[in-house]
């Protein structure tokens, strides 16, 4: 267990989003964490591949975790995100 327990608080897939509160919580002072995950989608809608439906979109997914201390700051900080 670490020294700071950390919280998520939500979500993006648009990178530019992601961007937005990464600004606002540097500018704010609030320390966090960033996680990405990777997920491929299958594409069936390509006509280069329509036979074989094998045309992956890479999604990406970023998670915003901050500590607990910080959570409910956040959360008013980036409701309007």
């Amino acid at each position: 267990m670490g020294l700071f327990q950390f919280v998520k608080i939500g979500s993006f897939q648009s990178g530019d989003k992601k961007q937005k509160a990464q600004e606002i919580l540097a500018k704010e002072g609030i320390f966090y964490k960033i996680k990405v995950k990777s997920s491929l989608k299958m594409n069936s809608f390509d006509s280069a591949v329509l036979g074989n439906k094998y045309n992956p979109i890479e999604k990406m997914t970023y998670f915003l975790y901050v500590k607990k201390e910080d959570e409910k700051r956040t959360r008013l900080l980036l409701k309007n995100i």
